[in-house]
């Protein structure tokens, strides 16, 4: 089990993850957000799965695992934006 109160750190692990394997849509983060390449050098810095694993709990390969099954997910499952479609959003997202 995950260690109480650490599941943010685990979402940023699996976007360390996921920012270094190239394994999102970098089209979609060009044309909708700004600061994206300051959030990633500092997800990338900072939450590595080695660093992730120790203060959450979780093996490092089941961090890995979830990112990579987080990526081949489609993309309703992945939506948080509460637009219904990635095209109705014309304001960037400021990451």
């Amino acid at each position: 089990p995950i260690n109480p109160g650490t599941e943010a750190t685990l979402a940023l692990g699996i976007a360390h993850y996921l920012l270094k394997n190239s394994l999102y849509n970098k089209e979609f983060i060009k044309s909708h957000s700004y600061g994206f390449e300051n959030w990633e050098k500092y997800i990338l810095k900072n939450y590595s799965l080695e660093v992730v694993s120790a203060i959450t709990g979780i093996d490092q390969s089941d961090i890995k695992n979830i990112a990579i099954n987080f990526s081949k997910a489609s993309k309703k499952s992945r939506r948080q934006s509460g637009y219904p479609d990635e095209s109705s959003s014309t304001a960037p997202i400021k990451i």
